[in-house]
């Protein structure tokens, strides 16, 4: 009897690890490909702080547009009235050589160029979706009198050189 529970435990075994591996296949967390620079780098690359994967597919209305900036560190959107650090979407990152950030249809914007899109403001209330190293680095950055963020819609076309 003892050699058929140990058969019976070790065959249900197997049948529970080979459910969860169909599972992870399928329903998995979906985009997260380590050997993707964009992902293996968390939300963060150099001063680019990003949305993670999987994209949006839809997204606010509030219009986002200004001169790219490094302050502090931090890039930031300025704009006639104010200054934003700036949240852009995933697989967004930083191209230290010629110091521009590389949308994720491959577009560059480099410090000093007019970029637009759509998205929203927001305060550091929503550092929630962030990895350790991106939260620590937006509490670093300076923020304007509302104390907000420019966030960038979470789509590969939300962001424009304008």
């Amino acid at each position: 009897m003892n050699g058929e529970v140990r058969a019976l435990s070790l065959g249900s075994l197997a049948l529970i690890l080979t459910a969860l591996g169909i599972w992870a296949v399928m329903w998995g967390p979906g985009e997260t490909d380590a050997s993707d620079p964009a992902i293996a780098a968390g939300n963060l690359d150099g001063p680019v702080v990003r949305q993670s994967l999987p994209f949006d597919t839809g997204g606010d209305a509030a219009l986002i547009s200004g001169t790219l900036a490094v302050v502090e560190g931090c890039l930031v959107i300025v704009d006639s009235e104010s200054s934003f650090p700036v949240v852009w979407p995933a697989s967004t990152t930083w191209e230290a050589t010629s110091q521009a950030v590389v949308l994720p249809n491959g577009s560059l914007i480099d410090l000093g160029g007019r970029v637009e899109g759509g998205g929203s403001y927001s305060d550091a209330t929503r550092l929630d979706r962030f990895d350790d190293r991106a939260r620590a680095h937006i509490l670093t950055c300076p923020t304007n009198t509302w104390g907000e963020w420019a966030l960038f819609n979470n789509n590969a076309d939300a962001v424009r050189a304008g």
